[in-house]
Order: C-alpha cells, then structure tokens, then sequence
C-alpha cells in the first residue's frame, strides 16, 4: 500500500529505524566534537552528559524497534525474508552503538579493525521488501549512507594521523626522559662523592678541633706557672734587698 501524503513513511517500523539510525549518527558526530574538545583542553563535562542520555535514549529505542519486530514476526505480517532483513537492520545499528559506546568510554574515537562494521555492509535491506519503493521514495537512505561512511572515512584518516603524531611526540618524551635519567645518575655520583668528601671534612674539623682545646688548655696552664714564678722572682729579690738601717 502507497503511504499518503500527510503519512511519508509506509510502515512504522521503517520510521523508527531511519529515527534510531539518524540518533546513531548524531551521537557519532557529538563523541568526534568531544574528543577534539579533549586534544585542545576544553572541557567536556556537558559534552560527556549529552552524549550519556543519547546514548541510553538510543539503547531504548533499539530494544523497542528489536521488540515491535519480534511483535510482527510472530503476527506473521510480514514475509521470512523481510524479517531477516530487518534482523541484520537492527544487529547492525546495535552494532554501531555498541562501537559509539566504547568510544565514549574511552574518551578516544574507536580505531580497531571492527570499525568497518560502523556502517551496515548491505545498504539495500529493504530493496526487495514490499515497502521497499515506498521506502527509497521516502528516504535517500543509500546516498545518506555514503555519505557518512566517507566523513567516516575522513574521520578515520584524521584520527591516524593525530595518532602517528601522538606517536612522536611519545617518542621524544621517552628519549628526554633517557637523557634526564643519565644526568640524574651523574648527579647522584657526583652528590654521593660530595658526601664522601664532607664526611671526611667534618671528621677532620673535629679531630683539630679537639686539639686546638688541648693546646689551648696546656697555654693556660703554662701561663700560671709563668705568673707563679716571677712572683717568686720578685719575692726573692725584695727579701734579698738590704734594708734601712
């Protein structure tokens, strides 16, 4: 059956996946402005709080679309194939969410070789379907998937080349941090030499030390018995003196 003109999508289960797909893009784009708020040390407290309740209202709307399939399927109204379709529809969006979801967790864009799977490899699921012309007439759903899977592949391309130069700049930090290390080992040989050589100072300032206060000792008593005798002196020479007669 056609749709009408007040009614674009010919089924509703259609509606809500091009919905879900569209959220999914969305929350892709919003987790690339986050991490390019991060390399350029802006804040991305309210960036991470929107992307958290996307996310969960996306996580909703898959498992109600996964749900009202299940409903159709079981109601027999739709073909076997077209369910199957709808099957690798919805696995395939699951997919991408799952991969969006790691990526923010991380706080990095996801790079692993599973990242092809961000797009659903079969573009034309409902080609075949009886809402299929209905559908593409609604919808350029092919021509929206090319195009995101090339900003997906521009994306991608970018993000290497911040990691080949994130590499580098790893690799000068790691040869500074060497070079820092050698200096810090001469200078605790040379600090433990200084040491050595204080140690040994010390213990001869206090070894003159204690010898200065022998001598100084020894003056001072040298001094009295000088003292006492030319006391003794001068006693001797006033008794030998001859007095007035």
């Amino acid at each position: 059956m056609a749709a009408s003109g007040r009614d674009p999508w010919p089924d509703p289960w259609i509606g809500a996946y091009e919905a879900c797909e569209r959220s999914s893009q969305l929350i892709m784009e919003m987790v690339n402005k986050r991490d390019d708020l991060q390399r350029q040390g802006s804040s991305t407290g309210k960036a991470n709080s929107e992307i958290r309740v996307k996310l969960r209202a996306l996580s909703q709307d898959l498992n109600k679309l996964q749900l009202s399939l299940q409903k159709e399927a079981s109601s027999n109204k739709l073909l076997t194939q077209e369910v199957e379709r709808r099957h690798a529809l919805i696995d395939a969006l699951m997919t991408r969410e799952k991969i969006i979801t790691d990526s923010f967790k991380r706080g990095a864009t996801y790079t692993s070789p599973d990242r092809e799977f961000l797009l659903p490899a079969d573009n034309s699921a409902f080609e075949e379907s009886p809402w299929g012309e209905n559908y593409r007439k609604g919808v350029d759903h092919s021509g929206s998937i090319e195009s995101v899977r090339a900003q997906q592949q521009q994306i991608i391309a970018e993000q290497d080349k911040g990691l080949d130069t994130l590499a580098e700049i790893i690799a000068r930090q790691k040869e500074m941090g060497q070079t820092i290390s050698e200096e810090l080992d001469e200078h605790n040989e040379l600090i433990d030499d200084i040491t050595d050589r204080t140690s040994r100072t010390d213990q001869r300032i206090e070894n003159t030390t204690k010898r200065v206060k022998r001598i100084s000792k020894k003056a001072k008593d040298c001094s009295y018995y000088i003292v006492i005798c030319i006391l003794l002196i001068a006693i001797v020479v006033i008794a030998a003196l001859p007095g007035k007669k």
